[in-house]
């Protein structure tokens, strides 16, 4: 996947820390397979799939957010989750 965005994080190197650390941080304390980017990304993907508005994955999110423990580090807002993915160079064309 590096080499995929290589250039991008050649022109952006504070994005390798953003991205390293959304990679390594868990989505909430106790929580042993997911990340706070494993979970946007698996969370995406279900939007893209599923052809979800904006408005109703930030709505899941929300929902989401609020189920899970207090100190969990999923975004709640579509922009946000899309600010992550665009770290890594993953933008999307309508």
């Amino acid at each position: 996947m590096i080499h995929d965005v290589e250039d991008h994080f050649m022109d952006h190197p504070h994005l390798i820390q953003n991205v390293k650390n959304d990679a390594e941080k868990l989505l909430y304390v106790s929580c042993s397979k997911l990340t706070k980017l494993s979970a946007v990304l698996r969370l995406y993907n279900l939007k893209i799939g599923n052809g979800w508005s904006n408005k109703s994955f930030t709505a899941l999110l929300s929902l989401l957010k609020d189920m899970l423990s207090e100190a969990n580090e999923l975004s709640d807002h579509t922009h946000d989750a899309k600010k992550i993915l665009c770290s890594i160079g993953m933008n999307y064309k309508r």
